[in-house]
C-alpha cells in the first residue's frame, strides 16, 4: 500500500538554491535577522543579504568555481549563516563539519569531499592548522570571529589564514559574476555526513533543489508556517547538523523569522536568551526538552513568549511531551520525522492535528511512502510495523563516492529505504517505533529500546537513559539500561528493573541489568549513540 500525502501538491520551482532563498529578503529590509545571544550582534535582513552577496563576490573573485568545496568548521554564529548562504550565493558546494570531531575524523571528510578550504574560528584555529597541514588539497583557511584581526592570522608553511571580514567588506562587483550554468537537480549544494541506516559516516549529497522542495513542502500554513516580524526562533541546534541548517538557518529566515544563534547550549544562558529576545518558537531535542522538564532552573526565567516547541533528531515520549507543555503553559508541541538523506523532512503534524504523542507527523506534500516487511519485502497496510521508504523531491542525490552505498539505499524506483521501523495509523499519522538495525531481539521478539526509554524517564530519579541489546547464549540479547540519575537522587538497578516490570512485556524487562554511568553517548544534535553501548556490550560478552 502506497501512502500518498493528505496535502495538496505544491509548486517547486526549479532554481538556484540561492536565488530562492533571498526572494523575499527586501521585503523583510531592515528587520532583524539574525541576533548573536550573548553579545548582541545583529544583522538585518537587508544586512544579511548584502553581506551574503559581498562574500560571494569576493569568492569568485579569489578565483573559486562552481561546484569547489569549502567546509564550515564552527560553532554557530550569525556569521556561520552569512558564511553558508554567501558560499552557496557563488554556486560553491558545502561541507559542513562538527568541530568535535577528532583530526582524523575531520581529515577523512575533507579528504572525502575535496574540500580545498575551510571556514573557522579562533577557538579551532589550531585544529584546522593541524588538520590541513596532513592534506594537500586543504590550504586555505578563513576566521570568521569578528574580533580576529591580523595578527590571528599567522599560518604555516602550508596553509595561509586570512579574515572573513575582509570578505564581507568586498565592493561586490563580481557578485554578477555568479555562475548562471547551475543545474539545480544536479548540482550539489551541501555535502553533510551522515552514518546513514548503517556504517561509517558518508557523504550526503543534497542539490539546490533538493533543499528548495524541502522548504517549499513546509511552507504551507498549517505545517511549519512563521510569521514574518512575529516569530523569532533559538538555534541552540548545530548549524552543521541538518536539523540545524535546514529548519533554522534557511526555513526560518526563508520564510521573514528572526534567528537567535548561540555558541553551545549553557542553561542560564538559554534560557536568557529566550526571554530577553522574547523567542517564540523553540526547534529543539528531546535531551533540551528533558531539561525544561526537569530543571529548576525554568522557573526563574519568563519564558510566556514561546507559544510553540518543534521536536526532531530522536523519538520524545509522551510524558515529556505532557510534562514540557504544562510546565511552560503551552499547546502546541510538535515532532517531526526525517534523515539528513531526506533534506531533511519528510513528515510533519500540521498546526491543527493537536498533540499526538509519539507520532512522527503527516507525510509532506510531494511525497509518498511505504510500510515493508522486513523479512518478506511485501507492503504493509495501516496499523503494521515495518521498515519505512520514503520517495519525493527531497531524496538525496545518493552518497558521495559510495555508489554501493546509494543502490542499498536509494531503490531504481526512487524509494530511500530508512532503516527506521514504524506504522501509519488511520489518520495517516507516522509512528516511529524503532530503528531497523538497533531492535533489540530477545527469545524471538523484537524489543524497541526507544520504548522502555521512554518509560524508564517516567521514573522521578531517572534523568536520562539509554536501552540496548546485551548478548546472551540463551536469549540472543536481553534487554539493558544504561542509567544517569538527578542530581541528589538515590536508588538501585533492582528497584528500576522492578519499576520498568510493571509497566512492560516480560520480554521487555531488564533481564541484562542496569549500570549506573555519569552520560550517555550522543551525537551533536542529541540522537543517543546505542552503537556505541553495543560495541562495549560485545566487547564485555568476549571476556
Amino acid at each position: 500500500m502506497v501512502f500518498k500525502s493528505k496535502f495538496d501538491e505544491v509548486d517547486i520551482p526549479v532554481k538556484p538554491f540561492s536565488d530562492f532563498f533571498f526572494e523575499h529578503f527586501d521585503k523583510y529590509g531592515d528587520e532583524v535577522a539574525l541576533v548573536e545571544a550573548v553579545k548582541g550582534k545583529t544583522y538585518t535582513f537587508k544586512q544579511m543579504k548584502r553581506s551574503c552577496e559581498r562574500v560571494a563576490s569576493a569568492m569568485i573573485r579569489k578565483g573559486w568555481k562552481k561546484g569547489d568545496v569549502v567546509c564550515i568548521f564552527s560553532y554557530n554564529s550569525p556569521e556561520y549563516c552569512i558564511a553558508f548562504h554567501g558560499l552557496a550565493a557563488a554556486g560553491l558546494t558545502i561541507t559542513t563539519c562538527n568541530p568535535a570531531y577528532t583530526v582524523e575524523e575531520t581529515q577523512h571528510q575533507l579528504k572525502d569531499s575535496n574540500a580545498k578550504c575551510v571556514f573557522t574560528v579562533k577557538d579551532y584555529l589550531d585544529k584546522v592548522k593541524e588538520i590541513c597541514a596532513g592534506l594537500t588539497h586543504c590550504s586555505e583557511v578563513f576566521l570568521m570571529d569578528e574580533e580576529s584581526s591580523l595578527n590571528d592570522t599567522a599560518g604555516s608553511k602550508s596553509v595561509s589564514i586570512s579574515l572573513f571580514k575582509d570578505l564581507m567588506n568586498d565592493d561586490g562587483s563580481h557578485f554578477c559574476n555568479r555562475p548562471k550554468n547551475i543545474d539545480p537537480k544536479e548540482d550539489v549544494l551541501v555535502i553533510p555526513y551522515s552514518s546513514g541506516t548503517t556504517g561509517l559516516p558518508k557523504g550526503v549529497m543534497l542539490t539546490h533543489y533538493n533543499l528548495v522542495a524541502n522548504l517549499c513542502q513546509l511552507k504551507p500554513n498549517n505545517l511549519l508556517r512563521l510569521d514574518f516580524k512575529h516569530d523569532s526562533l533559538i538555534a541552540i541546534l548545530p548549524f552543521f547538523h541538518i536539523y540545524g541548517m535546514v529548519v533554522i538557518m534557511s526555513l526560518a529566515l526563508y520564510q521573514g523569522a528572526k534567528v537567535v544563534s548561540m555558541k553551545k547550549f549553557e542553561p542560564n544562558s538559554f534560557l536568557a536568551a529566550i526571554q530577553k529576545y522574547r523567542v517564540t518558537v523553540l526547534p529543539l531535542v528531546p535531551p533540551i526538552i528533558l531539561f525544561l522538564c526537569k530543571s529548576p532552573l525554568v522557573k526563574e526565567y519568563d519564558l510566556s513568549s514561546v507559544r510553540e516547541i518543534f521536536s526532531g533528531a530522536a523519538p520524545l515520549g509522551k510524558e515529556q511531551a505532557e510534562e514540557v507543555t504544562s510546565k511552560l503553559g503551552i499547546k502546541c508541541l510538535r515532532q517531526g520525522y526525517g534523515m539528513t538523506e531526506l533534506s531533511p523532512t519528510s513528515h510533519f503534524p500540521p498546526r491543527d492535528a493537536g498533540m499526538r504523542h509519539g507520532s512522527g507527523g503527516m507525510t509532506l506534500p510531494n511525497t509518498e511512502c511505504l510500510i515493508i516487511d522486513t523479512e518478506t519485502g511485501a507492503s504493509l497496510p495501516i496499523g503494521q510495523d515495518g521498515e519505512v521508504w520514503v520517495r519525493g523531491p527531497q531524496v538525496m542525490k545518493g552518497y558521495l563516492n559510495n555508489e554501493k552505498a546509494t543502490s542499498e539505499t536509494i531503490s531504481k524506483e526512487g524509494w530511500l529505504h530508512t532503516g527506521d521501523i514504524g506504522h501509519f495509523d488511520q489518520d495517516h499519522h507516522l509512528y516511529i517505533t524503532d530503528r531497523l538495525k538497533e531492535l533489540i531481539k530477545c527469545k524471538g521478539f523484537q524489543v524497541p529500546p526507544a520504548q522502555l526509554e521512554s518509560v524508564l524517564l517516567t521514573h522521578p530519579a531517572i534523568q536520562e537513559c539509554a536501552v540496548v541489546g546485551k548478548p546472551d547464549d540463551r536469549a540472543g540479547e536481553l534487554p539493558k539500561a544504561y542509567v544517569v540519575l538527578r542530581q541528589g537522587q538515590v536508588t538501585s538497578a533492582l528497584e528500576i528493573q522492578q519499576f520498568l516490570a510493571e509497566k512492560v512485556a516480560p520480554y521487555k524487562r531488564l533481564a541484562g541489568g542496569v549500570e549506573f554511568v555519569s552520560e550517555i553517548p550522543k551525537t551533536a544534535s542529541g540522537k543517543i549513540l546505542r552503537r556505541v553501548l553495543k560495541q562495549k556490550e560485545m566487547e564485555a560478552a568476549k571476556k
